[in-house]
């Protein structure tokens, strides 16, 4: 993960009220887009959580030993408008002392997320193009993807790879199936160009340059089987091509 830059200018600015904010529907598309990335990237072992429409977290799969309850959040997201309000804020740092290895918020006015650094006690802005990597994660996860529906789509797929996915194989086992037939009709199409040219040249029949140009440049197999045809039983070069 890259350095974070300068800091975000979080403050404690008054939020809207919880009522205003459930019924923003671009902050419940970035929480639906959030949980489906993270869900996606999950190591072995780790489950995610979403709460109302400005949390989402990640902890380990399973019973604590210890409470007997499930285990603490390990890595947690919070979702505000612009600024995040000194409540949650107090909420986020005292996560942080209670076990909480990372916390991030994101900004949906902004398009910015900030992580909590406890070295300076404070958050820090990521840029752009972080890819947050964690024992957590699969693979390391693009944060523009929170943001980017397309970019969420293609993050999900790269860690259905990752994970070995069934259906990402089936894909890929059809994808190189077209590519090994696509390869053989070129080489088909290949050997019948160069048997064209051939049949030209021995019986010396000569073609204006853009006809020739058409046949090197042709990879549709039945074409150039009817022009075979007509070249091995043409009596002039114009009725190759009439």
């Amino acid at each position: 993960m890259k350095p974070p830059a300068a800091l975000s200018p979080l403050g404690a600015a008054p939020e809207a009220s919880p009522e205003c904010l459930s019924c923003d529907p671009a902050r419940a598309e970035l929480h639906s887009r959030l949980s489906y990335v993270l869900n996606a990237h999950l190591s072995p072992g780790w489950v995610a959580a979403s709460f109302l429409l400005a949390e989402a977290s990640v902890r380990r799969a399973g019973t604590d030993p210890v409470t007997g309850g499930r285990f603490p959040a390990e890595v947690v997201f919070e979702i505000v408008l612009e600024r995040l309000p000194a409540p949650q804020r107090a909420r986020l740092e005292a996560l942080a002392t209670r076990g909480t290895r990372r916390i991030f918020v994101i900004f949906l006015a902004t398009s910015e997320v900030c992580e909590w650094s406890a070295e300076r006690a404070t958050f820090e802005r990521l840029e752009p193009d972080t890819y947050l990597e964690d024992e957590a994660f699969l693979r390391p996860l693009p944060i523009a993807a929170f943001f980017d529906p397309a970019k969420a789509a293609s993050a999900v797929l790269y860690a259905l790879e990752k994970r070995n996915d069934p259906m990402m194989r089936v894909i890929k086992a059809w994808s190189q199936a077209e590519g090994e037939l696509a390869g053989r009709q070129v080489n088909q199409a290949v050997g019948k160009v160069e048997a064209v040219l051939t049949v030209l040249r021995v019986r010396g029949l000569e073609l204006p340059p853009e006809q020739y140009d058409e046949i090197l440049t042709c990879r549709d197999t039945y074409r150039l089987s009817d022009l075979l045809e007509r070249a091995i039983v043409a009596t002039c070069a114009e009725e190759i091509f009439a």
